[in-house]
């Protein structure tokens, strides 16, 4: 980065865009999990317990990433910084198609959840 600091201020707004973006593993877990754990039985606890573990590795990755590389954005710079513009550019591209599938699956969730809020 060049001199320049950022501004490390967050509108509500921002926090509220920030505090849903931390939400949406938790709501995979609690509009999936159930179907999950009723078609596949015990063994599908077995595999959140084994996503938690795998979840908790890439968290201290990205906070060792964090520290190492201070800046805003997220994953991107840090990807852009180590790996260059060739193989960071497929993963913004990987993050485009995969996202409308997750919106679908969240927004069927989030259907039977605010079913029971509006009758």
């Amino acid at each position: 980065m060049s001199g320049k600091r950022l501004d490390r201020v967050l509108s509500p707004l921002e926090v509220m865009l920030l505090t849903l973006s931390a939400l949406s593993p938790v709501l995979s877990v609690f509009l999936g999990g159930n179907a999950v754990l009723h078609l596949a039985g015990t063994g599908a606890a077995l595999a959140f317990i084994a996503g938690g573990v795998a979840a908790a590795l890439m968290a201290l990755l990205y906070a060792e990433l964090a520290s190492a590389h201070p800046g805003a954005g997220g994953l991107y710079p840090a990807l852009y910084k180590l790996l260059g513009p060739r193989w960071t550019f497929p993963y913004v591209m990987l993050q485009m198609v995969y996202i409308f599938p997750l919106l679908a699956f969240f927004a069927v969730g989030f259907g039977s959840y605010a079913r029971n809020l509006v009758p």
